[in-house]
């Protein structure tokens, strides 16, 4: 009787989706932190890279005509289309903006600020390749550890702890060394099988072309598939270690469990909210053509992007760390 007023406990997919907000709603404070994160990507200034892009793309633009004229070809067909693609990369580095990196990583807040809009204040060129790289990669990590300041809020209030900004501060730096560490680690992993192979079958086609090109096609699809399956099996990673506060690899361990154990309702979950986060998107950025419709769009957001994190740990804790009772997230702390 124990384990079927367990099973009934359990929430549904569209319950989770609904308590998930819910949870946000009893503490809209959570909201600060995506919204302030779409504000300074759209209002700060731009941090460019367009004048190290110009350089780069001009030697290489040099070096394709000198090739071609070294060659006794003159500029044809083929090498006009390189210079229009040369163009078009040009094009985009121009756009680029290194803030809007505080919002990438795929765990935390994604902006909507549609990135022509954004660097309002003024743009700032930066002068060399390592330089934008160093900026690049200080500005990511910031925005994981800001990322998991505001999981540690919503994590709170999931496991119906009192909002202290001073306890979510004290372990958001623990979250964050361990999906750092883990993200970067999975992703030297991915590389270090990736290439070994890459350079195999590129050999092996020197040798044997039609077994070289099979094998290069099998290597592909077989990395996208693990590519697949990493996202979706460690899709509860981060849920892991805020609600369990887990280590790297126990995370892990604990996020493809749950999928494994409960296939059907893991799937349709991150199928719903990635169609909800999607298509919510798209609606947020048709608006986002003034500063009011920006405005509108940014704080509609951050509240869907903080109701989905919310309904992914009420998920993951329903399914791993002891089935509570429905009523436990919904109620209101009043300590």
């Amino acid at each position: 009787m124990r384990a079927n007023s367990k099973d009934q406990a359990r929430l549904g997919v569209i319950d989770t989706m609904a308590l998930g907000f819910q949870t946000v709603n009893r503490a809209p404070a959570v909201l600060a932190v995506p919204i302030l994160i779409d504000v300074l990507i759209w209002l700060a200034p731009r941090l460019s890279i367009g004048a190290v892009g110009d350089r780069s793309l001009a030697v290489l633009e040099r070096y394709l005509v000198e090739a071609g004229q070294s060659s006794g070809l003159a500029l044809g067909q083929s090498l006009q289309q390189m210079q229009q693609q040369i163009e078009f990369a040009r094009q985009i580095i121009q756009a680029v903006n290194l803030v809007a990196l505080l919002a990438f990583g795929g765990f935390g807040p994604q902006s909507i600020v549609p990135l022509e809009r954004t660097g309002i204040a003024g743009r700032i060129e930066i002068g060399s390749g390592v330089q934008a790289v160093i900026a690049g990669l200080l500005i990511l990590l910031l925005g994981w550890l800001i990322a998991c300041f505001w999981l540690g809020m919503l994590g709170g209030l999931v496991r119906s702890e009192p909002v202290s900004l001073a306890t979510t501060l004290q372990r958001a730096p623990g979250y964050w060394i361990r999906i750092v560490g883990f993200t970067f680690g999975l992703g030297a992993a991915f590389v270090a099988i990736s290439i070994p192979l890459a350079l195999f079958s590129g050999l092996l086609q020197m040798f044997a072309p039609a077994v070289g090109a099979f094998l290069a096609i099998f290597v592909a699809i077989s990395l996208q598939l693990l590519l697949i399956w990493s996202i979706i099996f460690l899709f509860f990673y981060v849920d892991a270690i805020v609600i369990s506060g887990s280590g790297p690899l126990r995370a892990a361990s604990q996020s493809i469990r749950v999928v494994a154990t409960n296939l059907g309702s893991a799937f349709g979950f991150i199928l719903i909210a990635w169609l909800i986060a999607a298509g919510l998107g798209i609606a947020w950025r048709s608006i986002a053509e003034t500063p009011i419709g920006i405005a509108l769009a940014i704080v509609g957001n951050g509240y869907v992007q903080s109701g989905l994190a919310a309904a992914s740990m009420v998920f993951y804790r329903d399914r791993i760390a002891g089935n509570p009772p429905r009523t436990e997230v919904g109620q209101r702390d009043t300590r």
